[in-house]
C-alpha cells in the first residue's frame, strides 16, 4: 500500500475511535517509519517498544496523550502550524488541524494524530512526486535548454 494511503487510512482510524490504543498507537509510529517492537499477546501486555537511535523506548500514547503527539510533530515536521479546539456544544468533539489538513475526532489527542497523519502523508507523497520528476520538474530531472 502506498505510504500516502496507508496514512490516511489510519487517520480515519483514529477519526472513528472513542478512545486511544496500545495497537494503534505502534500501528502509526510504523507507519511513520519508527522501527516498533510490539509486545506479545495478552490483555496486560499491549503495545510495543520502538528504537530511538541505539536504545528502545515505550512506544508513546500518541492516540491519547497530545504531547506525545506533540513531540512526533515537533520531530517528524518542524515549525509546523498546528491547532486544536474543542466544541463546547457537543460532547466529546475535538477538531484539529496540523499543516492545513483538518480532522474531527472524539478526543483531542485522537484528532490531533489524525490531522498529523493526513499532513505527514501528503508531504511525504509530495517528496516522493518530487524525487520521481527531479528538479526541473521533467520525468528524469535533467534541465533541458
Amino acid at each position: 500500500m502506498e505510504q500516502a494511503a496507508h496514512l490516511a487510512e489510519l487517520a480515519l482510524l483514529c477519526e472513528r475511535a472513542t478512545a486511544g490504543s496500545p495497537d494503534l498507537d505502534c500501528d502509526v509510529y510504523e507507519a511513520l517509519g519508527f522501527v516498533v517492537r510490539r509486545r506479545p499477546g495478552g490483555k496486560a501486555a499491549k503495545g510495543g517498544i520502538m528504537r530511538q537511535g541505539t536504545t528502545w523506548k515505550s512506544v508513546g500514547r500518541l492516540t491519547s496523550d497530545t504531547a506525545a503527539t506533540l513531540g512526533v510533530l515537533a520531530e517528524l515536521m518542524p515549525g509546523t502550524c498546528w491547532s486544536l479546539a474543542h466544541e463546547p456544544l457537543e460532547a466529546n468533539v475535538f477538531r484539529a488541524e496540523v499543516a492545513g489538513e483538518r480532522t474531527v475526532a472524539a478526543s483531542a489527542a485522537l484528532a490531533l494524530t489524525a490531522a498529523m497523519l493526513r499532513a505527514y502523508g501528503r508531504i511525504a507523497n509530495t517528496r516522493v512526486r518530487a524525487v520521481k520528476l527531479g528538479p526541473a520538474g521533467r520525468a528524469g530531472g535533467a534541465p533541458t535548454g
